[in-house]
């Protein structure tokens, strides 16, 4: 109210009159989304008033700025309490301050300040993104508000790093957190809503200056991927010690172990899918020459298997060990009909075909 009250004091009876319902119409602007319309509209009609009661037309700019800021930074502090996605969050806070920017450029005055509570308004909001899937949505809508408020002004280096570091933040926190839970066949979805945010982060890298090649970061979430299940099975297809008797321990569902064999290579025939894709092979020459031997191995233990097996069907155990009671049982996958079922093993290494092609043309 302090900084309200640069506005009173005229000098005649409707001078002062007018200031009186400058005051009033000020005291009722609200603390939430469309204060600066409101507060723009009642600039322009002082203006309007003043300049037939021979007052000075021109509402002190340092007057109006400080109004525009004080309720601003509290609309920010309101915002901020328990802070959304970039649609309730950031979105009604920039949307003020375009308001407001305009009418600024409409004056000729300087926009320096309101961008300078932009930059504040970013950076706070960048900082409290979290590395969910979509989050490159909220930084698609950012950008767009920073191109509404800059403007043909060149945006500064500061904020352009800011936004860079975030996205790379929320990126490889997104996919540690996916890889981490790579552990089995529900979660393969998990490293395609990675290959999402990639594939959004691709499409904004040059006019963001990322600094990075998005290409080189999905080759190396496909090898990841393949590295995984490989070393899984590896140890998988590793004889059992001798030592010690088998012991039939209970199986998650969602665990790699819990696979058969013939399942493994419905696994690995579904990334091989792929092998005579120009950007596969190309790019993955010794993982496909890793799976094949992987499958030689898993073809070859699949015979002695059924050779082995008995008319009961059950497996003879190995010489000096015990026959486990409880043997838990193999759990069995369908492949999906489609590669861009987010299912199909061999979705992310079709994203990334795809990816490349797109890049390319």
């Amino acid at each position: 109210l302090s900084a309200l009250e640069l506005l009173v004091g005229g000098e005649t009876a409707q001078a002062r009159l007018i200031d009186k319902q400058l005051w009033v119409s000020l005291k009722d602007i609200p603390c939430g989304p469309g204060f600066a319309e409101k507060l723009v509209a009642i600039d322009k009609k002082f203006r309007s008033l003043a300049s037939s009661a021979d007052k000075d037309s021109s509402m002190p700019e340092s007057n109006i700025r400080l109004t525009f800021s004080q309720i601003y930074t509290g609309f920010v502090n309101r915002s901020f309490v328990t802070p959304m996605d970039a649609a309730r969050t950031f979105v009604p806070l920039a949307d003020e301050l375009i308001e407001f920017a305009e009418y600024e450029s409409s004056l000729g005055w300087n926009r320096e300040s309101t961008l300078q509570l932009f930059r504040g308004t970013l950076v706070r909001f960048l900082k409290t993104m979290k590395a969910l899937p979509g989050f490159m949505k909220d930084i698609v809508i950012v950008q767009d508000k920073m191109k509404q408020i800059y403007g043909d002004v060149e945006v500064d280096l500061r904020t352009k790093k800011a936004l860079r570091l975030t996205i790379w933040r929320l990126y490889f926190q997104l996919k540690e957190d996916k890889i981490k839970n790579f552990t089995g066949t529900e979660a393969v979805c998990g490293l395609s809503l990675v290959a999402d945010e990639l594939t959004a982060i691709g499409k904004i890298a040059k006019k963001t200056g990322l600094q990075r090649d998005v290409g080189t970061l999905f080759k190396e979430l496909v090898e990841e991927q393949i590295g995984i299940l490989c070393k899984i099975l590896e140890g998988e297809l590793e004889p059992p010690s001798y030592r010690y008797p088998i012991r039939a321990e209970k199986v998650p569902s969602n665990d790699f172990s819990s696979l058969s064999f013939e399942n493994w290579a419905r696994v690995l025939r579904s990334i091989l899918l792929l092998r005579y894709k120009e950007q596969f092979y190309e790019n993955f020459g010794r993982q496909i020459i890793h799976m094949d031997h992987l499958l030689d191995r898993v073809s070859c233990k699949l015979v002695k298997e059924s050779i082995r097996e008995d008319d009961v069907g059950t497996p003879f155990p190995p010489y000096g060990m015990s026959q486990p009671k409880n043997k838990p049982k193999k759990k069995s996958i369908n492949v999906p009909a489609k590669l861009s079922d987010p299912h199909h093993f061999g979705h992310l290494a079709w994203k990334y075909c795809k990816f490349m092609e797109d890049q390319q043309s």
